[in-house]
């Protein structure tokens, strides 16, 4: 079928398509998120990227402190220059946002897609909310990938911009690494047969961009090394059974939340991919992604990563059909539709949940300690999320935890013991204690309870929220606040 990178593409340096109809729904898309982020409260991993970035030097967070979070620090980079220039807290989101506005500006103007696809795609569940409305580091991904899209097919005139987005990718997360590394082994093994057709420069910029992208993944390497005082993460899983488990459940819910489904949507996509010569670039990231999910560490946000690159499959496909001239079959078309579908009925049930109820508890809370003249007070804290609490401060208010200094983002070593703390509630006698819940059935949190009651505190308030997912709650991110007995 021949390869990509020979492939004569559609002029990259064109003009964004300013068409009424692609005018308007990017502005409805604008309009959703700017309705949206200032609704959202920030739980746990947003807040530990901001406080991060907040209360480290550069060369504390790459030399020391992502190696606990696992992940590298392009993400913490962008937020350092916010927040160290006084942004904020409530700023983290509205970058975010400018993220996924980015990656659907490219999808609406330069992606090959008919106009019932590409007007639908950026309302679906990870590009509208998920990898847009909620900062991670994620947001990154799509107007990264969509950018490597546009500019695949004429890489070998354009390898450095090509390897800089590659080596942008590669510094989002392990996700990213590693679908940064697939999509550069698709493209070096594509361009083999044509290599000895090339000229001495064109060689000589590619043997450069290659030895740039290595140093790259070295340091990446270097930054993620495994810290022997790890806390909570870093084992490794390499069963069959547990991969193909793993794999399967991501799969269905990257693309329907229905395995079965999902697994039909995939085979199509498959004999699609494999007719218009994109197969190689496609089994390749999603074997990759896999690995990462069922051997290293997979959570459900993790699932938008694979629909994501099945998105960047797509548009290489559909601009190879154009170029060999082939029409796209109905059932890929109808494939791709059931899948925008099924997110755009998720994407509504988020919209209406997050605008309504309490994403997380901790912004309440905040203004509830601020109101009162609590955050004057002894205050302790039990629960890994009670973190989501500091970035409404610019101090830690936490007495058992680091002593009440800075930093205040969560240190993911065995040398953290907050939690350990316990038995100090009955000597220090703070004047509050907030208690992050995220399940009942937590031992941990019962325990606490425990000792707060048998030292003579109450539950004066409850601060409620919940991490919504689709179309259901996924867990609690609620807050309480334990007061002594008057």
């Amino acid at each position: 079928m021949g390869v990509l990178t020979q492939a004569p593409p559609r002029q990259v340096g064109s003009r964004l398509q300013a068409r009424p109809e692609t005018v308007a729904v990017w502005l409805a898309y604008c309009a959703t998120l700017l309705l949206l982020i200032p609704r959202h409260e920030p739980w746990l991993d947003e807040a530990q990227a901001w406080l991060l970035a907040r209360d480290t030097s550069i060369t504390g967070l790459f030399g020391h402190y992502l190696a606990y979070e696992g992940s590298p620090g392009l993400w913490h980079s962008l937020l350092l220059v916010a927040a160290k220039a006084g942004a904020p807290y409530g700023f983290l989101n509205y970058i975010s946002g400018l993220a996924g506005v980015a990656g659907v500006t490219l999808l609406l103007s330069r992606s090959p897609f008919p106009p019932i696809v590409k007007y639908s795609l950026p309302f679906t569940f990870f590009l509208l909310y998920q990898y847009a409305v909620v900062a991670r580091s994620y947001v990154l991904v799509p107007p990264l990938l969509f950018s490597l899209a546009i500019l695949y097919p004429v890489a070998r005139k354009r390898i450095f911009a090509f390897a800089v987005l590659l080596a942008l990718l590669a510094n989002v997360s392990l996700h990213g690494f590693v679908l940064a590394f697939s999509i550069l082994a698709t493209y070096t093994w594509e361009s083999r047969r044509s290599w000895g057709g090339w000229d001495a420069l064109t060689r000589r910029r590619h043997l450069l961009a290659l030895a740039g992208l290595l140093l790259v993944g070295m340091l990446v390497a270097i930054q993620l090394r495994r810290p022997p005082d790890l806390l909570g993460y870093g084992a490794t899983n390499f069963h069959i059974r547990h991969l193909v488990a793993i794999s399967l459940i991501r799969l269905g819910g990257a693309l329907t939340g229905s395995i079965l489904l999902s697994v039909g949507v995939f085979v199509v996509s498959c004999w699609w991919f494999w007719k218009t010569g994109t197969l190689f670039a496609f089994l390749f990231g999603t074997a990759m992604l896999s690995g990462v999910a069922g051997i290293v560490y997979s959570h459900v946000w993790h699932e938008g990563l694979l629909f994501v690159f099945w998105i960047f499959a797509l548009w290489l496909s559909w601009e190879r059909a154009r170029v060999l001239a082939l029409r796209v079959p109905g059932i890929v078309l109808s494939a791709v539709l059931l899948v925008i579908a099924v997110q755009l009925y998720w994407s509504a049930s988020t919209v209406v949940f997050d605008y309504r109820y309490p994403y997380s508890g901790s912004r309440d809370l905040a203004q509830y300690l601020r109101e009162s003249g609590l955050d004057r007070s002894s205050i302790f804290a039990f629960g890994v999320k009670s973190i989501s609490l500091l970035p409404y401060y610019d101090r830690n208010l936490f007495a058992n935890y680091h002593g009440g200094r800075l930093p205040a983002f969560w240190f993911w070593s065995t040398e953290n013991d907050m939690d350990g703390n316990i038995n100090r509630i009955g000597t220090d006698r703070p004047a509050s204690v907030v208690v992050s819940v995220t399940r009942e059935s937590d031992a941990r949190l019962a325990t606490v309870r425990q000792t707060l009651v048998k030292n003579g505190y109450q539950l004066k308030r409850r601060f409620n929220g919940a991490l919504y997912w689709k179309s259901w709650i996924l867990e609690s991110d609620t807050y309480e606040l334990w007061r002594p007995q008057s």
